[in-house]
């Protein structure tokens, strides 16, 4: 992997790349493209997480993304405090 460009480095490449009037996609070519690589980077998050998880984590994960009957989704996540000692699973406060 390489390292991170620096500023500077970064700058110059941008000064270089104006002097030598070198067109740029615009944000309607690069909008779609950048939306498209974060829904590959996160599912590729989810598969890496998943894999990692122990059967009474992929539980208690399935049970924190089930909305109850006549609940909404955001008053239900909300109503559920965790906290993570450090163990295999979080607790519920």
């Amino acid at each position: 992997m390489e390292p991170p460009v620096g500023v500077a480095q970064r700058k110059a490449t941008a000064l270089g790349v104006l002097a030598q009037k070198v067109l740029l996609p615009g944000a309607s070519v690069l909008e779609p493209f950048v939306a498209r690589l974060r829904e590959r980077v996160d599912a590729r998050l989810c598969r890496l997480l998943g894999r990692q998880l122990t059967s009474i984590q992929q539980a208690q994960l399935e049970a924190l993304l089930q909305v109850p009957p006549g609940a909404r989704y955001w008053g239900a996540v909300k109503e559920r405090s965790f906290t993570y000692d450090g163990g295999d699973a979080p607790s519920k406060k």
